[in-house]
């Protein structure tokens, strides 16, 4: 799957080694210093099954699927929460409520979101 250029595929964050070895390369930069992650587009890490199919068509949503905040609970486990570091996330397509699911203090996901469609809110 290409959501954006075919140069950019999409990563299986279904695929457990696929998760594995993203933690491998987060804990790789993090060792060497860097002091946080900024994550692009992260709102669509989990797709419907019919997107990852590529039978949806257009209003099939890429955004906020089934299992987003499961993978970066469990990115915050087996990395994140390790090093005191910052994370920001791209949450292209969330709404002012859906960005608080990413986060909000104590919800164990991100430090903060940004989209731009969010602020023209405020």
């Amino acid at each position: 799957m290409h959501l954006f250029a075919k140069e950019q595929p999409d990563l299986n964050w279904e695929n457990r080694q696929v998760r594995a070895a993203v933690y491998d390369m987060m804990k790789w930069w993090l060792d060497k210093g860097i002091d946080g992650f900024r994550m692009d587009v992260i709102s669509m890490l989990s797709k419907q099954e019919r997107a990852l199919k590529n039978d949806g068509g257009p209003n099939v949503s890429v955004v906020n699927g089934p299992h987003v905040h499961e993978y970066l609970k469990e990115m915050n486990r087996e990395v994140l929460l390790r090093y005191d570091i910052m994370t920001v996330g791209e949450t292209a397509g969330v709404t002012v409520q859906e960005a608080k699911k990413y986060a909000s203090y104590g919800i164990g996901e991100l430090n903060m979101v940004l989209d731009r469609h969010i602020l023209r809110y405020y």
